[in-house]
């Protein structure tokens, strides 16, 4: 039996990221965002993009940007996160 990779609350699907964090993704509010509505192998289109500014000793942009496909994360070539821009890896289990 496959593992759930997203958790779905009737608004929001949720998933975790190889670049550490969990995303939400707005599937009622926002037409922007569709799902198969598969929990095992989920693909979500079209990419999705998560930036955020942090503040070290110098502003940090973290940028995730990825496509979901059939449970596998694509990570952009631009992403921050050198391990993983321009790869892709099975979604961790959630």
């Amino acid at each position: 039996m496959a593992s759930n990779k997203c958790s779905y609350n009737g608004i929001e699907l949720r998933y975790k990221c190889g670049c550490g964090e969990t995303h939400t993704v707005d599937l009622v509010t926002s037409d922007r965002f569709k799902w198969n509505g598969s929990f095992e192998s989920p693909t979500i289109t079209p990419q999705v993009l998560r930036e955020r500014s942090i503040l070290l000793p110098v502003l940090v942009i973290h940028r995730c940007r990825h496509a979901v496909t059939a449970g596998v994360i694509a990570y952009a070539s631009d992403c921050t996160n050198l391990l993983l821009a321009g790869k892709s890896q099975p979604m961790p289990d959630w």
